[in-house]
């Protein structure tokens, strides 16, 4: 018995991920470099809490996967040798990722002391 609920388990889990994947508009395997990417990116953050460092890691995944996907596409072109493309559009979510979640995670970081100020200057505080 267990082993069929562990089959639709498996399947219902495979059917969420491709349908986040769709909604992206990304490969897998751009995504897939993307978090390798974030993941090196990762040593070079500031410390956060637990909550903010996993939802900032998402973040910087999905974005960088993304964005990297985007410049590859825009640099290259859809014209361009399948090889190249492949290389363009696994590799600049890769780079993206390194430099974009250290980023990322001071700008989160930030994000509360500027919103004080903003509510100083409107004479909320």
């Amino acid at each position: 018995m267990s082993d069929v609920t562990v089959s639709a388990a498996t399947a219902a889990g495979a059917g969420v991920g491709a349908v986040v994947v769709a909604l992206i508009g990304v490969e897998p395997q751009s995504l897939f470099w993307s978090l390798v990417g974030c993941g090196v990116g990762v040593t070079f953050a500031p410390s956060a809490g637990r909550v903010r460092a996993a939802l900032t890691f998402v973040l910087a995944v999905l974005a960088s996967a993304l964005l990297g996907t985007f410049m590859a596409v825009e640099m290259i072109g859809l014209e361009a040798p399948a090889a190249r493309l492949a290389l363009a559009t696994k590799g600049l979510p890769l780079l993206i990722g390194i430099a974009f979640h250290p980023l990322l995670s001071v700008v989160v970081a930030s994000i509360p002391s500027v919103w004080d100020g903003f509510l100083r200057k409107l004479g909320f505080k």
